[in-house]
């Protein structure tokens, strides 16, 4: 997913507080809860902080997500980067898609991280992985380290800690609430 299709789901939210106390907003287009979501502060003072978000824009088949105690509203109307906002919503897993891998292999390739004479046995890697393979993280690595037998040291390409779609959805969530936040309500709260 990219920022801009994200955004575009958000574009004619509006916000509104649905409770003061636990402070509580509801971020959604008019007259529709496709693409909704509520936010919770828990309680307000930090350090017991937290931060729960539930909606119709949540992933799988989660019930939304909670954050690390210590985080509050001033701290989620920032400008926050997608690795914090993952570090502290998301649990970590370990995930490896074949279209990753292609993505990484295809920019290592080309930022020369291979050996010259690598680069057409991993340019096949890539189409392969790039066309359906049912390539597992495994048989990457071994392909990888018979190609290049130096190159694995930093792990198998396509492992992501955090599922990207999902650090895409809490950052465009984020975002679109610090954006309605600050524009519409910022100024009316202490």
């Amino acid at each position: 997913m990219t920022d801009e299709h994200i955004d575009k789901w958000f574009a004619e939210h509006e916000i509104t507080e649905i409770y003061d106390s636990p402070i509580a907003f509801r971020c959604a287009k008019p007259g529709t809860g496709i693409y909704s979501f509520n936010v919770v502060f828990l309680p307000t003072t930090a350090p017991s902080s937290a931060i729960g978000i539930v909606g119709d824009v949540m992933y799988g088949n989660t019930n939304g997500l909670w954050s690390c105690f210590g985080y509050g509203l001033d701290w989620f109307c920032g400008k926050l980067s997608r690795g914090y906002l993952a570090e502290k919503f998301l649990t970590v897993g370990s995930y490896w898609e074949p279209e990753w891998a292609a993505k990484e292999l295809r920019y290592l390739l080309e930022n020369q991280y291979f050996k010259p004479e690598c680069g057409t046995s991993v340019l096949e890697l890539i189409e392969e992985l790039e066309h359906g393979s049912d390539m597992t993280s495994q048989d990457l690595y071994r392909q990888l380290t018979d190609i290049d037998p130096g190159y694995c040291c930093d792990g198998v390409p396509g492992h992501k800690v955090y599922h990207p779609d999902h650090v895409d959805i809490l950052a465009g969530v984020q975002r679109c609430f610090a954006r309605l936040y600050n524009a519409e309500l910022g100024v009316l709260r202490p």
